[in-house]
């Protein structure tokens, strides 16, 4: 492994991920840096929700869709549901590829999939190492993306629901208008070929099937900047149905906390303080002295770039029309976000 070039391409990938890049710009930049150290010829990157480990974001390069099975350039929807679960956290090769989940903090924010072409050799332990090395920048760059305003050219919903009738058999039954203009908004690149073949909704409606024990339920940023939450509910008749809608406030609010990078003992003391609590009400609340509480306050400061509790609120909070009531207490691992 060449270490001055791992520590340039990992300097780089830091420098991205503190820019104002959205995160397809972020993973664009990062696929060309890692592509120095770790040459590959096609890529798939996945943005992942923390608290279900569902993916919200799909951005392939110099790959297409499978109708059925799979060539050297195709990705099939059950290798996408293979990583529905991005559970490892070392990177591992499967069938050539070399793969990866990005978390940080115990915190997984998304995964991503390299490829060679035939006529170069397989990836070895140096590239799975080197890869290991620059997962948590790589993830930092992901959750940082997150509070980023989308950059992409898309025109936002009217904010009515939408829903995904599916059979017991995962044929689709219906789609309304609004789900349809809803998944357009999602970023999927490339795109499904119909509306209903969208990874993010056939994912959700597997999980509602039972096929795995992980919450049929996700947010997702689309490219307008709208927040969407995405659940599964089965129905009488044995099929499912997907339903698409705006996310409400608590849905978002631990989310944001995390994006930010609020510890624990941060995160309880952003809850109290966004409540109305004085610092000495918040110090006796948790058993602390006041000057802790100051301490923590300072911190949760420089992370969110505000300077005062009111600027938190509207910075944080009203900015993300994330509630500043939602419980943010107990320290999270990336298996049970919530």
């Amino acid at each position: 492994m060449n270490r001055e070039l791992l520590r340039r391409v990992r300097s780089e990938i830091e420098r991205f991920g503190r820019s104002d890049l959205d995160w397809v710009g972020f993973a664009t930049q990062v696929s060309k840096a890692l592509n120095r150290l770790v040459v590959f010829d096609r890529c798939r990157w996945y943005t992942v929700d923390p608290g279900t480990l569902s993916f919200t974001g799909i951005l392939a390069r110099n790959m297409r869709r499978a109708n059925s099975g799979s060539g050297d350039d195709e990705f099939p929807p059950e290798d996408l549901n293979h990583w529905s679960c991005p559970d490892h956290r070392t990177p591992t090769l499967s069938g050539g590829e070399l793969r990866a989940s990005c978390v940080i903090d115990g915190v997984c924010w998304g995964a991503t999939a390299f490829l060679r072409g035939p006529e170069r050799p397989r990836f070895g332990e140096d590239e799975v190492r080197a890869l290991a090395a620059l997962s948590e920048p790589i993830a930092d760059g992901l959750r940082r993306t997150l509070l980023i305003s989308s950059a992409m050219d898309a025109t936002p919903s009217d904010g009515l629901p939408g829903i995904v009738v599916f059979d017991e058999r995962g044929g689709v039954e219906s789609i309304s208008a609004a789900a349809e203009r809803w998944i357009e908004d999602m970023v999927e690149m490339p795109p499904p070929k119909s509306p209903a073949e969208s990874t993010m909704v056939t994912i959700i409606a597997a999980r509602t099937r039972g096929g795995t024990a992980l919450p049929a339920r996700s947010r997702v940023r689309t490219r307008s900047g709208q927040w969407l939450s995405l659940y599964g509910t089965r129905l009488s008749d044995h099929g499912v149905a997907v339903v698409i809608q705006p996310a409400a406030p608590h849905e978002l609010a631990p989310l944001i906390a995390h994006a930010y990078g609020l510890s624990g003992s941060e995160r309880r003391i952003a809850r109290l303080c966004l409540t109305g609590l004085s610092t000495k009400e918040i110090a006796e609340a948790l058993h602390v002295s006041p000057y802790t509480v100051q301490d923590h306050l300072k911190s949760i400061f420089s992370k969110t770039g505000t300077r005062s509790r009111t600027e938190l609120i509207g910075r944080v909070f009203l900015k993300h029309s994330a509630s500043p009531f939602e419980s943010l207490d107990a320290p999270i691992p990336a298996r049970s976000f919530f």
